[in-house]
């Protein structure tokens, strides 16, 4: 058996969706054999999505849209590791602005985040001044740490402090 990672190609041209969008529609890379085992759900939202499956040793893998092909024990460590980051990410709660604010201070970011706000549309001024919960996953959320320079992790180390205050 065969444990490969693989992506979207188009219908029709076959293309990977990495190489150019799938204009016909999506689909699996025609491996014979080819099943879906999981995806890479922790990182969404991406590019182009990432699936790993298996198929038999016989099957051809040296196609547009394979993106991988991986020992038994790796293909099994990275599902572990997916469904780990998966049940960190579930596990991340919404706070509260007064929350989010505190954790921010104690991180020292409090001034950088109010003065990028300060600078920014007024959707995103209302948004920091009126909401009533802040979501890890929000649109300005993650557009201000990218902003900011601040990876996810430190984002899910900021949230993970906030529920804690």
């Amino acid at each position: 058996m065969q444990y490969l990672k693989f992506t979207y190609v188009d219908v029709l041209t076959r293309t990977s969706v990495e190489s150019e969008p799938a204009r016909n529609g999506p689909s699996f890379p025609a491996v014979n054999g080819l099943q879906f085992v999981w995806a890479r759900e922790s990182a969404y939202p991406t590019e182009s999505p990432e699936f790993f499956g298996t198929c038999p040793d016989s099957s051809a893998t040296q196609i547009d849209g394979i993106t991988g092909l991986f020992l038994q024990s790796d293909w099994e460590q990275m599902r572990s590791d997916e469904m780990s980051a998966r049940s960190f990410k579930n596990k991340i709660p919404d706070v509260s602005p007064r929350q989010i604010r505190q954790a921010l201070t104690a991180l020292g970011l409090r001034d950088q985040v109010e003065s990028a706000v300060a600078a920014s549309s007024t959707d995103i001024k209302d948004w920091w001044e009126f909401s009533t919960s802040v979501e890890r996953d929000n649109e300005h959320v993650i557009a201000m740490a990218a902003k900011l320079g601040v990876t996810d992790r430190q984002l899910d180390d900021l949230f993970t402090l906030a529920g804690t205050l």
